[in-house]
């Protein structure tokens, strides 16, 4: 969790933006993936809509 925002602090201005960004965006999405799998699974007990 820390190194997710430590891409969006001040300090690090260095770093290129589009990785960061990437990985954030990457990161959330894997997340809401396995959070929308669990809850079709435990609630509908049948596949997760793939987008």
């Amino acid at each position: 969790m820390e190194r997710i925002y430590s891409a969006h602090s001040p300090i690090n201005k260095q770093k290129p933006k589009m990785s960061s960004k990437f990985s954030y965006h990457t990161a959330i999405e894997s997340d809401f993936d396995r959070i929308m799998k669990f809850l079709s699974e435990y609630f509908f007990k049948e596949e997760p809509f793939t987008r």
